[in-house]
């Protein structure tokens, strides 16, 4: 674990991007489970209400799990550290598939990029190392 003294800086800056992607995905939720009437879905037999309601409760599930990953990347947990690396080499993995299915689009890129840099600053760079994982 590290000391919170020693979290680089970039590092809190991912920290402050899960808390802003904690705080948006917890309004998203919110916001499907109380306006399901101004969303109307076409799928026969299920109502709206359902359907949002659902996918509201598993935006919120995602907001609390971001909000705890950002405390954890701020308080220098190593488990936060790695999960964060998971997610962003998925979405690196992610973003290379959809470019090849879907084709150019400036948001993949945009995805890939963002992915791309904070996956590698966090497994190369030598004071994130020093901080979570203990290597000099």
């Amino acid at each position: 674990m590290a000391d919170k003294h020693n979290i680089p800086i970039g590092v809190k800056i991912i920290s402050v991007l899960y808390y802003i992607s904690a705080f948006a995905l917890g309004l998203l939720g919110i916001l499907a489970i109380a306006l399901p009437q101004f969303v109307p879905l076409p799928i026969p037999g299920v109502t709206s209400q359902i359907v949002l309601g659902v996918f509201g409760l598993v935006i919120i599930g995602l907001g609390v799990l971001s909000f705890f990953i950002a405390r954890g990347l701020w308080k220098g947990k190593q488990w936060a550290y790695v999960i964060v690396i998971l997610f962003s080499v998925l979405g690196v993995i992610n973003d290379i598939v959809s470019f090849f299915l879907d084709g150019y689009s400036n948001i993949v890129l945009a995805g890939l990029l963002f992915n791309g840099v904070i996956a590698c600053y966090l497994i190369f760079d030598k004071d994130v190392k020093r901080a979570f994982v203990g290597k000099k």
